[in-house]
């Protein structure tokens, strides 16, 4: 019975080392450039305008009582950055904004064409945090964007939750597992798109709202959150009822 046990526990960790290889592969051939028409940026740059006026906190950072604000503009890399994630260059379609708030607890959130029928993308509105709102709030979107630019991991999970080889737990950690990947790319995202802004306005950046989400064990920073109610079964247990077809 101890040899049988040590089996099934062998074989469920081999199944688990698998589909975590094949999630990695999914996350390095997705690739973070493609074409995108006149036409998708102009969508894009209406996404993040209208983005921008649902959420003023994202707008401005005032510095201070008496300092100037800084303006998030046209020219900054990270504005330019989130015109094209809306015109669909990381996932070959374009992106919505939708300005409704994200299921309770979440910084931000998206639906899926597979089921939703399109990308809509969400950042919940943080100005009650103060000062720190305007950097929450970006930090979120750009991390949500990484998240959706996902699309093959997406849909490999989302195609193995509806032909059954998948249990709803299963299926929550490896979407978690997904975006641990995505929280891994928030340093350098910060480097390269927020870091040029910041400097230029005087924005002293707060690491952690970049870099605070991960941790190099997967295990370990998944044991991080173990509140029942939130995340990662908040959002991934309904997506996964969808896949399967179990929720209208």
């Amino acid at each position: 019975m101890i040899f049988g046990a040590q089996m099934i526990v062998k074989v469920g960790l081999w199944r688990e080392a698998a589909w975590a290889l094949v999630l990695v592969l999914a996350f390095c051939e997705n690739g973070m450039a493609g074409e995108v028409s006149p036409a998708d940026l102009e969508h894009g740059k209406r996404q993040v305008q209208q983005m921008l006026g649902d959420r003023p906190g994202m707008a401005v950072y005032l510095k201070g009582k008496d300092d100037a604000p800084g303006y998030v503009g046209e020219g900054d890399a990270i504005y330019q950055w989130a015109v094209e994630a809306y015109a669909g260059k990381h996932v070959g379609e374009r992106i919505f904004w939708d300005g409704r708030a994200p299921e309770q607890g979440l910084l931000a959130s998206h639906t899926r064409p597979a089921l939703h029928g399109l990308y809509l993308l969400r950042v919940a509105d943080e100005r009650q945090r103060g000062r720190r709102a305007f950097e929450v709030m970006w930090a979120s979107f750009v991390c949500e964007m990484l998240s959706v630019s996902q699309k093959e991991a997406w849909s490999a999970l989302d195609a193995r939750a509806k032909q059954g080889e998948m249990t709803a737990d299963e299926y929550v950690k490896a979407c978690a597992r997904v975006e641990w990947f995505n929280f891994g790319k928030m340093p350098e995202m910060r480097r390269t798109l927020w870091q040029p802004w910041a400097d230029k306005v005087g924005h002293k950046t707060d690491l952690s709202e970049w870099e605070g989400k991960h941790l190099d064990d997967f295990e370990a920073w998944l044991a991080q959150f173990t509140k029942v109610g939130e995340y990662p079964k908040v959002p991934y247990l309904k997506s996964y009822e969808l896949a399967r077809g179990e929720r209208r």
